[in-house]
This record gives structure tokens, sequence and C-alpha cells, in this order.
């Protein structure tokens, strides 16, 4: 995932401070930095699109 990029969520920021009032942005919700540290769906991030292509090619 690319950090500032990628983002992978199954409601948005909208439904979420709808249902629990609290306000968050995308990248907090499901930003590569959050699935690689804290729901393992993200195996490797990048800074850049160019650096993340690069590693799936190698």
């Amino acid at each position: 995932m690319v950090r500032e990029t990628s983002q992978m969520f199954i409601t948005g920021p909208d439904v979420v401070q709808a249902v629990t009032g609290e306000k968050v942005t995308q990248n907090e919700l499901g930003g590569a930095d959050v699935h690689a540290a804290i729901s393992g769906v993200a195996h490797f991030v990048h800074d850049d699109e160019q650096s993340c292509l690069e590693g799936v090619r190698t």
C-alpha cells in the first residue's frame, strides 16, 4: 500500500462519524500504516507509487 494514497475499509469516515460520533480521516480509518501495523492486511508500505510498484515487481 502507498502512504497517503491507499485506503481500504468497509465503510467510510462519514458513516463512522454518524454512528459513533468519532471523526476520523480515511487514512486513520484504513490507510497503509493502519493495515501494516494493526490489522495485518498490508505486508508492504511505501511512500510513493513508484517504489511500491518496484517492490511488487521484486
